[in-house]
């Protein structure tokens, strides 16, 4: 790896990558990440309302991560996992963790913000699905669909019912990218770009 790690450097900044994670996230590990994305983002002089959009959706992605990544590990036995800032919060140790990859970049004047975890094949294919018919929304259709989800009634597996995603389709100033790759005939890593 040590003989690759330049080209992964130019990679990064080729393809305009400004932030990147990459292993397991709790909520403490999310908090911890969010605030050196501000800074890095204030560092850039992205623009306040720049910085705010492209938190809460890297906030949401991470979400995404934290409550649907089929890859799990125990945060650690005996000492937590990141202990996080020193007025931070801590991962607990026996946490579940679920592992994913964010991404923050830049392309032209804009942020974007990727996400990718490893999830169920049905349900990373009803994520494309979503994001899909998300996309052919108009911005009212979408303030009212968010509305009306909010009403129903959930199941209790769903988390949110798909909330974050319409939350997330409102806030990008792009219509919301999805790409799915099989990983055999029951899982497949889903891939969710946003742009601020």
């Amino acid at each position: 790896m040590i003989d690759k790690l330049h080209d992964f450097y130019e990679n990064l900044a080729e393809d305009g990558v400004v932030f990147c994670f990459s292993g397991p996230a709790t909520q403490g590990v999310l908090e911890s990440i969010g605030e050196a994305l501000k800074r890095k983002l204030e560092l850039e002089a992205a623009g306040l309302t720049a910085t705010q959009r492209v938190f809460s959706l890297f906030v949401e992605l991470m979400q995404n991560i934290i409550r649907y990544s089929a890859e799990r590990a125990e945060c650690g036995s005996a000492e937590p996992f990141d202990a996080g800032p020193a007025d931070g919060p801590a991962n607990i140790p026996g946490e579940d963790c679920r592992s994913g990859v964010v991404v923050v970049g830049r392309s032209d004047a804009r942020y974007f913000v990727l996400c990718g975890n490893v999830g169920p094949l049905d349900r990373c294919l009803g994520i494309r699905d979503a994001i899909a018919m998300l996309g052919a929304m108009a911005p009212e259709e979408l303030k009212a669909h968010y509305k009306r989800m909010r009403r129903e009634t959930r199941s209790p597996e769903s988390r949110g019912a798909g909330l974050g995603l319409i939350e997330m389709a409102r806030q990008s100033s792009e219509p919301l990218q999805c790409h799915v790759k099989p990983l055999g005939s029951e899982t497949a890593f889903v891939s969710i770009r946003a742009v601020g």
